[in-house]
């Protein structure tokens, strides 16, 4: 008896550790949404009136990427809600809308959130369930919605709003998560979208943006036919910066 308690008790902590980073994350991004205006006046006053304009259309599309994410976000979890709730209280899994919610709330972790939703409800049917066929039914409903929300639901609500490669999302979800932890994790995404976004608008850094954009697969011949001229050479530019230090 001690050790299914002892699993419940772990689960509940980790999870209690994850929901208070994952509202972290969450509040430093309204908070950032909230004070936009002026940490906008603040970036725009670093500029000469000249070449504010431009700046603005950047700033402009950071924001509505970021906004477009947090919805699509927002909207993914109550769809995963549903979803989860449903098939565990089908199953007959204790506290269904918890769990569900839960597991729901974690997929805002991109990647493994959502396997990790589906790990604590396992791991209470496993200790309060005397039938082996509900811990599996766990086990096949969160799989089931996994595949479903990462090549189907997130996609489409989320992915028109950060155009990242998936190689480039699983680079900045593992620093992001060396550095800052669980809230580094949530916000690699939309921060390395940023990124991505102002390289766009800086001439010598558009090959860069397109190598971590999604569409990299479908425009790789630019780089050896439209960018292959010497003022997109990083080299180039860090020879010139080294040659005005000395």
């Amino acid at each position: 008896m001690d050790a299914p308690i002892g699993f419940i008790k772990t689960g509940l902590a980790t999870s209690t550790t994850l929901l208070f980073n994952i509202v972290f994350a969450i509040l430093g991004i309204f908070f950032f949404l909230l004070y936009r205006t002026g940490i906008q006046n603040f970036m725009l006053m670093q500029f000469a009136p000249p070449s504010r304009k431009e700046f603005q259309q950047v700033l402009h599309q950071i924001r509505v990427t970021v906004q477009h994410y947090l919805y699509g976000m927002l909207t993914v979890i109550g769809i995963l809600a549903i979803l989860n709730s449903s098939g565990l209280a089908l199953i007959g899994i204790g506290y269904p809308l918890f769990w569900g919610a839960l597991g729901a709330m974690l997929a805002i972790i991109p990647y493994i959130g959502t396997t990790i939703g589906g790990i604590l409800p396992f791991i209470y049917a496993v200790a309060t369930t005397s039938t082996l066929w509900q811990p599996l039914g766990v086990i096949l409903l969160y799989g089931t919605i996994q595949s479903i929300e990462g090549n189907l639901i997130t996609p489409k609500v989320v992915g028109s709003s950060v155009n990242i490669n998936p190689f480039i999302a699983l680079i900045s979800i593992l620093l992001g998560g060396t550095v800052w932890g669980i809230a580094g994790i949530i916000l690699a995404l939309p921060a390395v979208a940023v990124i991505k976004l102002i390289f766009d608008h800086i001439d010598f850094l558009k090959p860069v943006g397109l190598l971590m954009s999604d569409d990299v697969h479908r425009e790789e011949d630019k780089f050896l036919t439209e960018y292959d001229k010497d003022e997109y050479r990083l080299v180039n530019l860090l020879r010139e910066r080294q040659k005005k230090d000395d």
